[in-house]
């Protein structure tokens, strides 16, 4: 009986060692997987913080654009206004009527005659 004892504890011992080296290589994958998620989780941290980071940029460029063109429109309405004024000045017209009686040896047809200029 002792020979069978013995080799029972033998056995139990090949086995017990066999699952303790299994259970030591599943704790490691463990820690493997772990320090995965770890870094995983590290990743996906960079990459929304990096992602964040690109829209805020965009929005600032954006936000700059809009108020230069805002600015570009507003200096192109005012010069547009203020030539369009000034083109109005220029467009006005002045009558001058002029009578010449027809004793100054003109045709009796032509009293009345008007020049029109642009007034200055």
């Amino acid at each position: 009986m002792d020979q069978w004892q013995t080799r029972e504890q033998e056995q139990l011992s090949k086995q017990s060692a066999t699952a303790q080296d299994q259970l030591t290589k599943i704790n490691t994958s463990l820690q493997t997987i772990r320090r995965q998620e770890t870094i995983s989780d590290d990743s996906v941290k960079a990459l929304e913080q990096a992602f964040k980071h690109a829209v805020a940029k965009i929005e600032i460029g954006y936000k700059d654009w809009a108020e230069k063109l805002k600015a570009s429109c507003q200096k192109i309405c005012s010069q547009a206004e203020a030539s369009s004024a000034s083109s109005s000045a220029a467009v006005r017209f002045q009558s001058v009527s002029f009578s010449f009686p027809a004793a100054n040896g003109l045709p009796s047809g032509r009293e009345g005659v008007q020049i029109r200029r642009l007034a200055s």
